[in-house]
């Protein structure tokens, strides 16, 4: 598997006929932060990430530091529930 850095926006394809997208972010040492389909922010291996498809790199954080700082901040967060305060 390549070796991606901290702060690379990353995807993966996860249907057979590799039409529907899967996006995470490298926060280093091989550790991929992305949000699960019920919407739970979490912190979990490249290998987990890709489960067992290819990953390719799709841009470049500006601020790499900045934006992994960002993902952190979100683990373990879910979406906006509509009637909840």
């Amino acid at each position: 598997m390549k070796k991606f850095k901290a702060g690379d926006h990353l995807v993966t394809n996860i249907d057979p006929l590799g039409l529907t997208e899967h996006h995470g972010l490298c926060v280093g040492n091989d550790q991929v932060i992305h949000q699960r389909k019920d919407g739970f922010v979490e912190q979990l291996s490249l290998s987990e990430f890709s489960g067992g498809a290819k990953v390719r790199r799709k841009a470049l954080a500006y601020d790499r530091d900045g934006a992994v700082k960002r993902a952190k901040s979100q683990l373990g967060c879910r979406p906006y529930e509509i009637g909840r305060a």
